[in-house]
This record gives C-alpha cells, sequence and structure tokens, in this order.
C-alpha cells in the first residue's frame, strides 16, 4: 500500500508541476503580446 500512495504522490507532483508549467507559458505569451499591441519596443 505504501508503494500505491508514493505512486500517486509522485503523479499528482507531476501534473501540478506541469499544469503550472503551462499557467507561466502563457503569462508570458500575455505579457509578449501586450507589449507588441502596446507598441512597446524597447523593454
Amino acid at each position: 500500500m505504501k508503494d500505491f500512495k508514493g505512486l500517486f504522490k509522485d503523479e499528482i507532483i507531476r501534473r501540478y508541476f506541469i499544469m503550472n508549467s503551462f499557467d507561466g507559458v502563457l503569462t508570458v505569451l500575455g505579457i509578449l503580446i501586450a507589449l507588441m499591441i502596446g507598441g512597446v519596443s524597447n523593454v
């Protein structure tokens, strides 16, 4: 039973890591698009 809990815990950690990475990519992409639309050329 301990092995199953360990595997389940690792799966949850991996899932949250992937979801948070995707959120970070969307945030950076949103900032870049906003800068392009706003006409900011020198950051």
